[in-house]
């Protein structure tokens, strides 16, 4: 499957205090990624527009809204930022 990262509160002081990594990584997306510790090389790449954006917002909205509609104007406005871990481009 797929794997999206969100970083919210990006326009709100304390977004712009605490939240540094989602900069860095629209720069460099070079991330790895751990499970059962195995290492997968992998590009973080920030998602803003396109038929997934609408079923990453309705995802995060079941799990962490309690349903309630995530407006992709909070992706518009770059309140809400999203990225997928696409395998990496060597």
């Amino acid at each position: 499957g797929r794997i999206f990262i969100p970083s919210g509160y990006m326009n709100t002081i304390v977004g712009k205090i605490w939240k540094h990594w989602p900069m860095e990584a629209e720069k460099d997306g070079r991330a790895i990624l751990r499970v059962d510790n195995k290492l997968y090389e992998r590009d973080l790449v920030r998602i803003e527009e396109g038929e997934i954006v609408e079923a990453v917002l309705t995802e995060l909205s079941r799990k962490y809204a309690g349903g309630f509609p995530i407006s992709l104007e909070e992706v518009n406005s770059g309140n809400l930022w999203l990225f997928e871990l696409q395998p990496r481009n060597n």
